[in-house]
């Protein structure tokens, strides 16, 4: 199983599109500069088997999430905390079998 990190920062993602084959990998969110912030919310529960997930401080964190075997192929939206600032607040992970 390999884990795919996705850097969250204050007004995105790096990458903005994350490929993961589902029941072999796992995604770490991980903040990636001043503002970045401790949530992330997924547009499906179907994903991880649930919408919001932890963003860790740094590449030791634990907060690790398998991508499930029942998930379907196709692309989930991973979006920041709602904030004022007009930014590109949303990325995607694209789950293929």
């Amino acid at each position: 199983m390999a884990t795919k990190q996705m850097n969250v920062k204050s007004d995105g993602f790096n990458p903005d599109t994350l490929s993961v084959n589902k029941n072999q990998d796992s995604v770490h969110f991980v903040q990636s500069g001043q503002g970045a912030p401790t949530t992330v919310t997924l547009s499906s529960s179907a994903l991880f088997g649930q919408t919001t997930c932890t963003v860790d401080p740094n590449t030791t964190g634990t907060n690790i999430y398998p991508v499930l075997a029942t998930v379907t192929d196709g692309d989930y939206i991973v979006s920041l905390p709602p904030s004022p600032k007009l930014t590109k607040d949303s990325g995607t992970i694209n789950v293929t079998g």
